[in-house]
């Protein structure tokens, strides 16, 4: 069976589904990642960016199907699948914007990778990598 690589759609989703135009009267020269206001009142006192509800459900999501596998009766590739839909729904529900909306896309592509490389049949190691990608989020999400 061919399998479409995940990564290079949701990123074309990504792409393609974010709205946000933090930077439209930017001149080319200025950097994607000069700083407005707006995006400074979205951290926390611990650095974190305000993510929003549809990508802390998508993260949550992620992680339940991650600690119920293999219990949850899904098999690799069901679990897979999982995951690539809910990584689905949290690019096309994207409506953060500015250094956040960075932040985030920065957090998901390694994320999408390690998707990706999810045979049908992972192996604990793979599983627990995802996992530890998934624990990040807190550290620079809230």
């Amino acid at each position: 069976m061919i399998r479409i690589s995940s990564p290079l759609i949701l990123l074309m989703v990504a792409l393609s589904a974010c709205h946000s135009t933090p930077y439209a009267d930017s001149t080319e020269s200025e950097s994607r990642f000069a700083v407005d206001s707006s995006s400074l009142q979205s951290r926390d006192e611990l650095g974190r960016w305000k993510a929003n509800p549809e990508t802390m459900e998508g993260i949550r999501g992620m992680r339940a199907l991650i600690s119920a596998y293999p219990g949850s009766g899904l098999d690799g590739s069901l679990l897979r699948d999982s995951l690539d839909a809910r990584m689905g729904a949290i690019l096309e529900r994207c409506t953060m914007e500015g250094e956040a909306h960075l932040a985030l896309h920065d957090y998901l592509v390694p994320l999408m990778k390690l998707l990706h490389q999810l045979p049908d049949s992972p192996e604990p190691s793979q599983l627990d990598s995802i996992s530890v990608h998934l624990a990040r989020f807190d550290a620079r999400f809230r």
